[in-house]
């Protein structure tokens, strides 16, 4: 401290000591003394006088440091933030750094240096800043909002976990942090309305966005929510750039209830750290000095020459002027400045600092300026911070959609929500500044007292509560009560939220007397009867719908008559329900499938009315329920067995087509050649006839053959069937084509779980395999190596075996309708007999299954085999 002019130290706000340790004697700068309201010379170093000026509660904290300086031989600064007495009593935060300079040869201290920093405004600012933390923490608190803020331009969002768990996920199940996340949940329905109304607030014709649209909720229902926001930023060229809103989950008032929504603390603490730096001009020769601080405040390096013009063109162009008159009148005038600006960085950064100037004279003639740069950019824009989040909560609470009220200490007004103002009918009043008795004088001593409870720290809540009103009325009322503070434990008021249930609390009284007088009835009915809210959920059941659809009357209470619902039938009953609510009928009955607790099917007959208020008001549905599931399957049976005997009539009448027909074909060619055989005499002719008479024989025995597997396999009512591991056999049938696919070069992928069972014939399976995997060889594609893939798929009544080749293709258009017919061939294939295909159909419809066929000339051909459920057989009826 030598080196540094005696003026400069008393000038600078700093204070500035020099202590021997040994002897407790020093020097204490007038700054410091003066910090503390001391004059020059009421204070001296003596071995009392820190014990005597620190907070006793952070002495033994600024001793620690001090011990951990020395046992460090100084490698641990001398560093604390201290409360010291003032002289008029109160407190004073002050910030210490000190090093010990001087050591003895044993390394004990002998002389230390340091300064202290008056940083009370700062921590003012702190305890400020955490206040409206506080307060802003306990709006979101009570509020239960999800919160989301936008960069429109990269399209990210940032969610609070309320905005997932409205949705159902946790903040790490979202499956990302994009704007698609959330946009890829909204329903279909009402997706484009969302985008209108958000692209006109980006182009600046709304002044906020606002809209109520449906997600879709991790469990798969849809949740309502109301969404609101408004850009907050905007680019240089003026586009939207950021976006801050709210997600409020709706749903219960769409169904008449309303729930409140759990807030993320949005504010962060700042850092806050105070940096000094000195500086120095010689007018005479222009020359500057800055000392290392004041370079890292302005982001330069020592190459850096700075220059009275250099230095004032870091500050922003709006602070330019007011620096240049202050520094001009310092010249000028002799007067010392201490300003508070903004400049620019090298780098391009905005940063608060606060500059003081002190013009130096000789023969009247300013010929020296020095001074300090101090960064007070983290105070700064702490009580910008502390301004802003005013203004966000009073911006929050008048655009809530929650009835909420913000009054101090005197319960006087200090904001409310524009709900707040419907729900109490004071629109166009003004209620700011007034008290909340005088606004409402029929507020009770009980009232009164629940506040003055909650003035003194207590939180107090109610779910329902009557609040008689002047002209007589009632409103019925959820409400919650809560302080708010200005510091960490200063109580600045309170904050009231209310929501008006009366609407439902009305509603559930007449339920209750209408319940009643129905009970008797309801109870002992002999067929089922229910009462179903007007959004579909269970009210009330009697034993009987229990024992038709298997639920107790607890498991229904969490169901709605769409959850088991069977959903072909769904929107036939919600049709006739909306028209029930919009008054168009008076009651309506239907057939309708529900679900048992057990997965089957129950037929019943539903006939239901709706019950209304006296204002006319949906309250909810009576329904009746009769079981008629045994009169549904006795039609069922019935049906199939029709259906059965049609087959069969059919699959007759086409048999004895073809008997008659291929027989007759064999028969006369027999007759004709007995015929020339009997009447040739030539002996070399008679070989010939008989030769062909052979040949005609060999024919109609193999087409006997041939109608014989026919009528077995149509003539079978029930053949054997067993539980068959599909893999082994596709495996066993590839292995007896492994000659054929050698020799064509070709290749079978199979794409079929190892676990997967069917249920058939074994023999026909054989059969089926061996025909369509033969086929796909055969009739292969002459310019390519033939390539056979088969799948598995699975649907609600079958389980579905795909067989594609790479051949010649079928022409469906031309040979669709023959495709299955016995002898009907459509390749030039020397093997081709037309019987294959007929009778792998035949067994395939035999086990109660299908075949369809997709094919395109010159690309192949791909064969769907359908395998029916055996274990749920019931499902090919309904």
């Amino acid at each position: 401290m030598e080196n540094i002019p005696q003026a400069i130290l008393e000038d600078f706000p700093v204070g500035y000591w020099d202590l021997n340790v040994v002897e407790n004697t020093g020097y204490l700068c007038p700054t410091f003394k003066s910090m503390l309201g001391y004059e020059d010379h009421e204070l001296s170093p003596s071995p009392e006088i820190w014990e005597n000026l620190i907070y006793p509660e952070d002495f033994p904290m600024v001793m620690q440091a001090f011990n951990a300086h020395v046992t460090s031989r100084g490698k641990i600064p001398f560093k604390s933030h201290v409360r010291y007495i003032h002289k008029s009593g109160s407190i004073v935060w002050i910030a210490c750094t000190g090093r010990v300079v001087e050591w003895d040869s044993d390394f004990n201290p002998v002389r230390m240096l340091g300064c202290h920093i008056d940083i009370t405004q700062r921590k003012e600012a702190e305890e400020k800043l955490k206040s409206q933390n506080r307060r802003f923490n306990n709006i979101l608190t009570g509020t239960q909002t999800g919160t989301w803020e936008l960069n429109i331009q990269s399209r990210t969002v940032i969610f609070n976990e309320r905005w997932a768990d409205i949705i159902g996920y946790s903040m790490d199940e979202l499956p990302s942090k994009s704007i698609d996340t959330w946009l890829n949940l909204i329903h279909p329905d009402d997706y484009k309305r969302n985008e209108k109304v958000l692209k006109q607030h980006l182009k600046g014709k709304t002044k906020f966005y606002e809209c109520e649209m449906r997600m879709k909720h991790k469990a798969g229902h849809w949740v309502w929510v109301l969404n609101k926001g408004k850009v907050t930023s905007q680019t240089a060229e003026g586009l939207p750039l950021q976006m801050s809103g709210s997600i409020q989950d709706i749903t219960q008032r769409k169904n008449y209830e309303i729930k409140l929504a759990h807030y993320k603390d949005l504010l962060e603490r700042t850092n806050q750290v105070a940096r000094i730096g000195t500086w120095e001009m010689d007018l005479r020769t222009n020359q500057s000095v800055w000392s290392q601080v004041t370079r890292n405040i302005h982001g330069v390096d020592e190459t850096f020459q700075p220059t009275i013009e250099t230095g004032i063109n870091f500050f922003i162009e709006e602070h330019r002027e007011k620096i240049t008159n202050a520094v001009n009148s310092a010249i000028q005038n002799c007067e010392s400045y201490d300003v508070e600006l903004q400049i620019a960085t090298t780098k391009n950064k905005l940063k608060w600092i606060r500059a003081i100037g002190i013009p130096e004279f000789e023969n009247d003639k300013c010929t020296r300026l020095y001074g300090l740069f101090q960064d007070i950019d983290e105070k700064k824009s702490a009580e910008i911070e502390i301004k802003n989040s005013l203004e966000r909560n009073r911006i929050f609470i008048e655009q809530s959609p929650m009835a909420i009220a913000m009054l101090d200490k005197d319960m006087r007004y200090i904001a409310a929500s524009q709900k707040w103002m419907q729900d109490y009918h004071l629109q166009g009043k003004e209620i700011i500044g007034i008290s909340h008795y005088e606004i409402f004088p029929e507020i009770s001593d009980e009232w009164r007292d629940i506040h003055q409870e909650c003035l003194r720290g207590a939180i107090n809540q109610c779910d329902e509560a009557p609040f008689k009103r002047l002209d007589g009325s009632v409103q019925w009322l959820t409400w919650d009560i809560r302080p708010w503070y200005r510091s960490e434990n200063k109580i600045g008021g309170l904050i009231l939220y209310t929501s008006d249930i009366t609407e439902k609390k009305l509603a559930t009284l007449s339920l209750a007397h209408s319940e009643e007088r129905f009970r008797q009835t309801f109870e002992h009915a002999a067929i089922g009867m229910a009462l179903i809210s007007t959004e579909g959920k269970w009210l009330k059941v009697n034993p009987q719908v229990c024992n038709i659809i298997g639920y107790t009357q607890e498991e229904l209470m969490q169901k709605t008559f769409q959850d088991i619902t069977h959903p072909d039938d769904l929107e036939t009953d919600l049709s006739y329900v909306i028209k029930l609510l919009n008054n168009e009928i008076a009651t309506y009955q239907m057939e309708k499938r529900y679900f048992h607790k057990n997965g089957s099917i129950v037929w019943v007959v539903l006939a239901v009315s709706l019950v209304r208020d006296e204002q006319n008001t949906p309250l909810y549905f009576v329904s009746q329920i009769k079981n008629i599931t045994e009169r549904k399957e006795s039609q069922r049976r019935l049906e199939n067995a029709h259906h059965t005997v049609k087959e069969q009539n059919s699959r007759l009448m086409n048999f004895a087509h073809i008997v008659s027909h291929n027989l007759r074909s064999h028969t006369g060619n027999l007759e004709m050649m007995l015929k020339f055989l009997s009447e040739e005499t030539r002996e070399d002719e008679k070989q010939f006839l008989l030769k062909n008479i052979k040949g005609i024989s060999t024919s109609l025995s193999e087409t006997i053959t041939h109608l014989t597997e026919v009528v077995k396999i149509q003539t079978s009512s029930v053949q054997k069937k067993e539980t068959l591991h599909l893999r082994h056999f596709l495996d066993k049938t590839i292995n007896t084509l492994s000659a054929d696919l050698r020799k064509s070069e070709g290749e079978i992928i199979v794409d079929v779980p190892e676990d997967a069972d069917i249920i058939f014939n074994p023999a026909y399976l054989d059969s089926v395999l061996l025909n369509f995997l033969t086929n796909a060889l055969k009739y292969r594609h002459p310019h390519r190596k033939p390539m056979v893939r088969i799948w598995m798929e699975e649907s609600d009544d079958y389980l579905i075996l795909s067989i594609a080749d790479n051949g010649l293709g079928i022409d469906l258009e031309k040979y669709g309708a023959k495709l299955f017919g016995l002898y009907k061939t459509f390749h030039q294939h020397a093997d081709a007999r037309g019987v294959g295909l007929f009778i792998t159909k035949n067994q395939i419809e035999a086990m109660g299954g299908k075949v369809e066929v997709e094919s395109t000339l010159d690309i192949g051909t791909t064969f769907k085999l359908y395998f029916c459920y055996e274990k749920n057989r019931s499902s090919l009826y309904y």
